[in-house]
């Protein structure tokens, strides 16, 4: 487990360095991709500007690109620290990512693209900068324009896909419907690559037996991450077609896991009768959490809303 500025260095088969480093309270994973003789070093959703350039700069490197899978704050909190250093840096992200609309929450941070990739969601393109290579997936759900990038051995998942988990959905911007078909896709692009690549999560959170490791294998996320391997995600079930108690029923009756749960939920927020369904409703957490217990469903202010308490937190 990396310590605090901390960085694992590896240079992968096709002679491509990647860096990666876990920085600030949030435990946000970095990852670098360097090509040395063409002096390039593209960093991934940097934490910490100053942490970066003290490291680089001992090996004689210096940022030359940004690249951002999406604009919360934690994610571009080394943004201004970047182009204050460095100011001629390219700086990546996807079109939709610019949020004028959504500033004024204090999740969003205003970064400044000097180039937009533009695909739809579930499209990938290739970025290339001297011989870095990497495939980038257009991944919304989380956040608006939200992509992963994956080459040279990794998958860096932002906040689609956390080790044991995935990002949460009931922020700003967020939709629901939009990660789900994202995850789809993202364990699209997972069963193809080598089980023997990294992942690396945009946070460092709990794996499956209590430890906190600062990535997993693509077959071993493949294996136990939950929101991967839901039930509902290979099915043709879809949450546009349902609708209010019935869809509870419908959920209940299919079997479905926490994660199809924490969806429709979501996507719902409807409720106006007592029903049975194997999961507790609680409005006392400010995360959107299962656990299987019975559910009690009621008004509030006259507006249908539901809130689920779910076991897994949806965390950044």
């Amino acid at each position: 487990m990396l310590g605090e500025g901390e960085f694992d260095k590896r240079v992968s088969e096709d002679g491509i360095e990647v860096w990666v480093t876990m920085m600030g309270p949030y435990l946000n994973m970095n990852t670098a991709f360097i090509d040395r003789t063409a002096g390039i070093v593209a960093i991934v959703d940097p934490f910490d500007a100053s942490e970066w350039g003290s490291a680089l700069s001992k090996e004689g490197l210096s940022p030359t690109h940004l690249l951002y899978t999406h604009t919360h704050r934690d994610h571009a909190a080394g943004y201004p620290g970047m182009i204050a250093l460095y100011p001629e840096l390219e700086v990546w992200g996807h079109v939709d990512a610019r949020v004028p609309g959504l500033l004024s929450h204090t999740v969003f941070s205003e970064v400044s693209f000097t180039n937009e990739w533009r695909h739809d969601p579930g499209e990938s393109v290739e970025w290339a900068a001297g011989d870095i290579r990497l495939s980038v997936t257009h991944t919304p759900g989380h956040a608006p324009g939200h992509v992963t990038l994956h080459g040279h051995d990794v998958f860096h998942a932002g906040d689609l896909l956390f080790t044991n988990g995935m990002g949460r959905v009931d922020l700003p911007g967020s939709d629901p419907t939009a990660q789900w078909n994202s995850i789809r896709r993202g364990k699209e692009i997972l069963r193809a690559l080598p089980g023997e690549w990294r992942m690396i999560p945009g946070h460092r959170y709990d794996w499956v037996d209590g430890s906190t490791p600062d990535w997993v294998s693509v077959a071993d996320a493949l294996e136990h991450n939950y929101a991967l391997n839901s039930p509902g995600l290979d099915s043709s079930f879809g949450l546009a077609d349902l609708d209010g108690i019935g869809a509870l029923r419908t959920l209940c009756d299919l079997e479905l896991d926490s994660v199809a749960v924490a969806y429709l939920a979501v996507y719902l927020g409807y409720v106006h009768e007592e029903v049975f369904c194997p999961f507790t409703l609680d409005k006392s957490e400010p995360f959107l959490l299962i656990k299987p217990l019975d559910c009690s469903l009621s008004h509030e202010g006259g507006r249908k809303l539901l809130v689920i308490h779910i076991i897994h937190t949806l965390a950044h």
